[in-house]
């Protein structure tokens, strides 16, 4: 993040990833491993003139609770800015074999409507809504490697076979195999 943008110190971030939450404050930005749920301190109430959060709303429980939340965070006027999955994307993973999008990996799925009425019920204003771009080489790359997690996850699969495999080294060049394999065979038919 660049200095001349925003000076660390005014830079709050959440992370429950030990090793997220180590690389954050080794960039010298406060982290803490708390749910937004979680925080109290009187210093947070309407402290903030923006709020982020990447990929993080379709983990999310008690929504009510989490949009209060939010608003008793941010200054009056601040933004709040929320990027979830492209959900074009996720139904065609799920469609053509892919890994699933479903709890514990997600919780919810958002699309504009969803972001329109949270927004009347909680006082908020959604100002722009953008589907994010496909790019076919990295979501290519992206379904193939899903496609074969999820053949990963049945038992006698070739690929389960390879998962399974206490050689850390033969693994890795087995599974480049594997997912070279998978995307042939999903071309084919």
């Amino acid at each position: 993040m660049g200095a001349n943008v925003l000076p660390k110190e005014n830079i709050y971030y959440s992370e429950f990833s030990s090793y997220g939450k180590q690389q954050i404050n080794d960039l010298g930005v406060q982290c803490f491993s708390l749910d937004i749920h979680a925080l109290s301190q009187k210093e947070f109430e309407g402290n903030f003139n923006a709020v982020c959060m990447f990929h993080v709303q379709e983990h999310m429980d008690k929504l009510e609770e989490l949009f209060t939340k939010l608003n008793w965070l941010l200054k009056k006027g601040g933004n709040l800015f929320i990027a979830v999955p492209n959900q074009g994307r996720i139904e065609f993973n799920e469609l053509h074999g892919a890994l699933l999008d479903m709890p514990p990996n997600h919780i919810g799925r958002w699309n504009k409507n969803c972001f329109e009425q949270m927004d009347k019920q909680n006082g908020f204003h959604l100002q722009d809504y953008k589907r994010e771009e496909s790019h076919l080489l990295p979501m290519a790359k992206q379904f193939v490697n899903y496609r074969y997690l999820r053949n990963a996850q049945e038992s006698g699969s070739v690929e389960n076979k390879i998962e399974t495999k206490k050689n850390k080294s033969l693994t890795k060049i087995m599974k480049v195999i594997g997912i070279a394999v998978n995307s042939r065979r999903y071309r084919n038919g």
